[in-house]
């Protein structure tokens, strides 16, 4: 639903997933997807600050942790919408250095 721009609907089907099972990755993952695609910005960063690190505690692959980083710029990102810059910061601080998107948030801020 999600690929086909039903963010709603999406959205809908993530929630009942996550009823069942509140620390599903995938569900998680979709659900920030959609409530970013959406700029529901206040529920994307409650649902960022509440679950990124079940996100990025899940592996120790790189590859993924890089993947879950792009979660925690999301969530960045919508804190950023609502200027709480103090969330801005706690979610920038779980990142590389590296990361070109928060290398991008860190020098706005």
């Amino acid at each position: 639903m999600a690929k086909l721009g039903k963010w709603d609907e999406a959205l809908e089907k993530y929630n009942e997933r996550l009823v069942k099972n509140p620390d599903d990755i995938n569900s998680i993952r979709g659900k920030l997807k959609c409530l970013d695609a959406m700029g529901h910005w206040e529920l994307a960063t409650k649902l960022c600050t509440t679950k990124l690190k079940v996100l990025m505690g899940h592996t120790t692959d790189p590859e993924q942790s890089r993947e879950y980083s792009k979660f925690a710029v999301i969530g960045a990102r919508a804190a950023w919408c609502l200027g709480e810059w103090d969330i801005v910061e706690q979610l920038l601080s779980d990142l590389a250095v590296d990361n070109v998107d928060a290398s991008l948030m860190r020098a706005g801020g």
